[in-house]
């Protein structure tokens, strides 16, 4: 089985270590370029007694994989204007923003979570504080219009693995042009994609939301996600994958 797992800390890290143990192949996605450095030459930046063994060994045999995206947007940004702002339209827990937002404890870098389930953003905020982390909140629908209004506007925009779940071409779409309008001319927009999945029927099976419903997820060609990138104006300068190809990251240009 194919899986993809988002951070690497205590939680992903361990878990994706042992899915890979057990014979998935494994990619983790963190947006802390430096714990991915470490990760990639065996530094095990948490201690798990024979989580270090088990994690080379499956780089070793080729079923745990480590990739990334969201700190190039930032340090372009910076270079740029020396500030940069950071806004996830659909954020999860965000344990990726967070990571990265500690990176840049001592640069102009803020954020605001958007979700439009309160609980996400009150467990991101839980995480975010016990860290020493500001950030700004707002319950908010990342395909309503009158939902995409910025007191201060972003200049990296975020939807991680929000079009997992969207097997409609219109509301990528549009979810896409809302992104666009909303960021500031050469703003960044990084978001991740799943062009391939050997076992989607099991993974339906087991996602549920916070209220027991099933999830239904999808996959998506990357040829259709480009030429709906392309309509809308964005210039993708950068994408990282697996070795497969089934769950790449792409960091996108507004031009």
């Amino acid at each position: 089985m194919k899986v993809c797992v988002v951070g690497t800390g205590y939680v992903g890290l361990v878990a994706g270590t042992c899915l890979a143990e057990m014979g998935n192949d494994v990619i983790c996605v963190d947006n802390n370029l430096e714990k991915l450095s470490q990760l990639k030459n065996g530094i095990i930046p948490i201690y798990e007694p024979g989580l270090e063994e088990l994690i080379k060994a499956n780089v070793s045999e080729g079923r745990l994989f480590f990739t990334s995206n969201l700190k190039e947007a930032v340090d372009l940004t910076l270079q740029a204007k020396g500030s940069a702002r950071i806004c996830d339209v659909a954020s999860g827990p965000a344990r990726y923003i967070i990571e990265t937002l500690e990176s840049y404890k001592d640069k102009a870098v803020t954020a605001e979570l958007r979700d439009i389930d309160i609980r996400w953003l009150l467990e991101a905020k839980e995480t975010a504080e016990s860290r020493g982390i500001n950030i700004e909140y707002k319950t908010a629908n990342a395909l309503e219009d009158n939902d995409f209004n910025f007191e201060k506007q972003p200049d990296i925009m975020v939807a991680s693995g929000f079009y997992d779940w969207f097997d409609d071409k219109e509301i990528i779409k549009k979810s896409m042009s809302l992104i666009y309008n909303a960021l500031p001319k050469n703003g960044y927009f990084v978001f991740s994609i799943q062009a391939g999945h050997v076992a989607l029927s099991l993974t339906n099976k087991i996602f549920k939301d916070f209220n027991n419903h099933q999830l239904k997820m999808v996959t998506w060609d990357m040829d259709i996600i480009n030429s709906i990138l392309k309509e809308i104006g964005f210039s993708v300068i950068l994408t990282r994958s697996d070795d497969k190809g089934h769950y790449p990251v792409l960091l996108a240009k507004k031009v």
